[in-house]
């Protein structure tokens, strides 16, 4: 498996207030549940609970505490994992609420809660360069504490509801002891910690009153967690360090120069196969109500995109061409929208060709129809014979004569644009662009590309909104397009009047192609977890060799399109994964080096 992955549990075993000993039991007994682990982390004062109240301060429970982490280490001298448990800790007379962190059953420092409650028992925590003496033996003491493994694996510890480790930390584990009602909170401390930090926070959390919860993020991004429930359980996934690491080289952030201890500890072997779950379509949101409000959050952001550029031409309308297709589909959706609330004129378009097919030609007509919007159709026959002619071309159906097809009609449509004072409002999206599934000068060119930041897999989740968020005609023709095979239309039809040309026949499935798109561009990863992803998020679905090949396919034809997304024309940044020039910039003549 690869190295930048480190296996994480979050355990909460059941607790025993003011029984020391036996907790320590139940905290064995969690950890050989976490076995393969690169790192464990219990909640805060696990070993004693953390509802004794008065008794923390008295030298039976503290002394009981002390005994129990003893017998710990010993028992746990053969788990090669970095391990973090709560326990209350005497400190030059003074008790503070503490974290003990361990390795193969030696104890590596003590990390002091900072920030207490007005009626805690417990003191401040110390701030940095101090020791202390726990089970015989003299440890760093102190908040300033790093444990490092090596590989980018860099663990600070912190307890309490504010979380506040040091910036170099690219792991954090949080002990945590917060109350039932404070669940959902502790949930977003965690997530938010983790993007702001640009780091992984694993959280354990055992209320006094019994219930747990466990929460593992990564920045910004809940991995796994649990509700509040009774019994004790262990939350277990890997957290990407490369991930980690790609992120904070964009990002300056001179706070990693703060001071730190490092204290080195022997980092376990890489995880034999990942437990960490790898969404297939990760664009889009769960699924739900979640994904229902996340593509009309998207469709929003696209007419808004339209609408400001519309602001800032005075006068200027806005020209679709429509295919009957699914991506103009959500073109002229967008563009009515925001043509309407601008009051601008709306100029729609279909092109007919020798690969129209009449299923695609019908619902072009009645997409317009149910959105009030006059349509101009101008067949392409004529006009690409003579040009096919004129340049000496056989007619035979390759490559020239579909790209012939693709600039005849961005030429048409420029030109009628020009007419009625329009921008043309450009249907290309994302998966598209990655792929260089697009003619240069043809369909790749417009004054503004409202598809530009959706990937394909999303764009059917936003139709499929629109349309059930529409009356009965509307709703009708755009389920109508959703079942219909996505395809160019530019070689002739068959016999029978169906599609010749289908664009997953040629590329492969588009939702595999926007799983390695995201996780490229996004988080940078390389071919080698590109691939070990894909297992993971289309295992049962694909073969490991199906998937091999479509990566294959999808780093080539991404090296090799760039000069294309070099003359690519403004679009709506809307998702997190941007290629326009601003925001990926690669030569157009690179190495397939990816």
């Amino acid at each position: 498996m690869h190295t930048d992955f480190v296996r994480a549990a979050s355990v909460t075993p059941v607790m025993i207030p003011g029984d020391p000993r036996q907790n320590a039991e139940a905290v064995v007994h969690a950890i050989r549940t976490a076995a393969g682990a690169n790192l464990i982390v219990l909640p805060e004062l696990a070993l004693t609970g953390c509802s004794c109240g008065s008794l923390f301060t008295h030298d039976a429970l503290l002394d009981a505490a002390e005994d129990a982490l003893a017998a710990l280490l010993r028992e746990t001298n053969d788990v090669p994992a970095l391990i973090a448990v709560g326990l209350p800790v005497r400190v030059n007379q003074r008790v503070y609420n503490c974290a003990a962190v361990m390795s193969e059953g030696n104890l590596l420092g003590v990390v002091p809660k900072s920030a207490l409650t007005s009626d805690s028992f417990f003191q401040t925590g110390a701030g940095s360069g101090g020791t202390v003496v726990l089970c015989g033996e003299t440890v760093p003491f102190g908040t300033d504490l790093l444990f490092d493994g090596g590989g980018g694996f860099r663990a600070a510890f912190t307890l309490g509801e504010d979380p506040a480790p040091p910036p170099a930390a690219t792991v954090v584990g949080h002990l945590s002891a917060v109350p039932v009602w404070a669940g959902e909170r502790l949930r977003d401390i965690v997530r938010v910690q983790s993007a702001r930090l640009r780091c992984a926070v694993v959280c354990a959390s055992a209320d006094a009153c019994g219930p747990v919860c466990r929460v593992i993020a990564e920045n910004g991004v809940i991995l796994d967690a649990s509700g509040f429930e009774e019994q004790s359980k262990t939350t277990v996934t890997e957290l990407d360090l490369g991930l980690l690491a790609y992120e904070r080289r964009h990002l300056s952030n001179d706070s990693e120069t703060v001071s730190a201890r490092a204290i080195p500890f022997r980092r376990g072997g890489a995880p034999a196969e990942l437990k960490r779950r790898y969404s297939p379509e990760p664009f889009a949101a769960e699924g739900g109500d979640a994904l229902t409000a996340h593509c009309r959050k998207m469709l929003a952001m696209q007419v808004r995109a339209l609408q400001a550029r519309l602001k800032r031409l005075p006068g200027t309308g806005a020209a679709v061409s429509v295919s009957g297709g699914l991506d103009s589909a959500l073109a002229l959706l967008v563009a009515e929208r925001a043509a309407s609330r601008e009051e601008r004129k709306l100029l729609a378009a279909t092109m007919p060709g020798p690969g129209t097919t009449e299923r695609t030609l019908k619902n072009a007509q009645a997409l317009c129809k149910a959105l009030g919007v006059p349509l101009k159709t101008v067949p392409i026959f004529n006009a690409l014979e003579g040009h096919i002619k004129d340049i000496g071309h056989g007619g035979q159906p390759d490559v020239t004569y579909e790209n012939a097809q693709a600039r005849e009609r961005a030429q048409i449509m420029m030109d009628m644009a020009g007419i009625e004072g329009c921008i043309v409002v450009g249907s290309s999206d994302l998966s598209e662009t990655a792929l260089g599934f697009t003619t240069f000068a043809g369909d790749q060119l417009s004054m503004f590309g409202v598809n530009a930041g959706v990937p394909k897999t999303l764009i059917r989740h936003i139709v499929r909104t629109a349309a059930l968020d529409s009356g009965e005609e509307l709703r009708t023709v755009l389920l109508d397009i959703l079942d219909t095979p996505v395809s160019p239309e530019l070689l002739p039809i068959e016999s029978d009047g169906t599609q010749r040309q289908r664009s997953e026949d040629i590329l492969g499935d588009y939702a595999v192609h926007d799983f390695y798109l995201y996780w490229f561009v996004r988080h940078g990863y390389t071919r080698e977890k590109l691939l070990i992803a894909a297992k993971r998020a289309f295992k049962g679905r694909y073969t490991d060799a199906a998937l091999d090949y479509a990566l294959t396919l999808f780093l080539t034809r991404f090296a090799q399109s760039q000069y294309k997304r070099n003359a690519m024309p403004e679009g709506a940044a809307v998702s997190e994964v941007s290629l326009a020039q601003q925001d990926w910039v690669m030569p157009g003549d690179i190495a397939n080096i990816l």
